[in-house]
């Protein structure tokens, strides 16, 4: 959690269900994809309980949200990568995970367009 307004973390959260399961974070992919993953919540869910919670968030603003935080996990993947290139990174996988900073951009760039 952060310490910004709670739609920002479930925003990034919300994210996470759209990586692919093929990458290496082996995200939940397609809600055609998770037919068969009971228990987890889908994306539509979680915003319509929040936005009857809170308040409603516009489709258009919930995909400015998914983008921004598309790119600010770019960001944090860009110095996954950069700690590696360093040879002080962590993870066993971190050369994998930061190269996901290109497709996660991506991802960011096609939220964006589709909100504008």
């Amino acid at each position: 959690s952060t310490l910004a307004p709670p739609f920002i973390d479930l925003a990034y959260w919300c994210l996470m269900l759209r990586f692919n399961q093929e990458w290496v974070i082996g995200g939940l992919g397609s809600c055609e994809e998770r037919k068969n993953l009971k228990g987890i919540p889908t994306e539509k869910h979680l915003l319509d309980s929040y936005s009857k919670s809170v308040g409603y968030i516009s489709e258009k603003e919930w995909k400015y949200l998914l983008a921004f935080n598309a790119f600010r996990f770019t960001g944090i993947l860009q110095g996954i990568k950069k700690r590696v290139k360093d040879g002080n990174n962590a993870g066993h996988n971190a050369v994998h995970v930061g190269d996901l900073a290109e497709s996660v951009s991506n991802l960011g760039k096609k939220l964006f367009e589709e909100a504008i």
